[in-house]
């Protein structure tokens, strides 16, 4: 299995988890104090950037096609319409 996949895969969870979790509520709500804003806003940055650099990189090295293949194989298709199904 492709390492990049794996890092997408582990920080697309990770994303989901703390979004879910205290992102929304601390930040995009405002429900929390400054320090749990400060906190979740520094852990969302640099949770989308791990995965915006893994995409990068796996796109930079292989074209399209092997990219959706490559996801579509590891199941990354079902874990991401899995998490966006628990949004709602």
């Amino acid at each position: 299995m492709d390492p990049l996949l794996v890092i997408l895969t582990i920080s697309t969870f990770h994303v989901a988890a703390s979004a879910l979790d205290q992102f929304v509520k601390n930040v995009i709500k405002q429900q929390g104090q400054w320090h749990q804003f400060a906190r979740d806003t520094g852990f969302m940055t640099t949770d989308i950037l791990h995965f915006m650099v893994a995409l990068w990189h796996l796109v930079k090295n292989t074209s399209l096609a092997h990219i959706v293949r490559k996801l579509y194989k590891c199941g990354f298709a079902v874990i991401l319409l899995t998490m966006v199904s628990q949004l709602f």
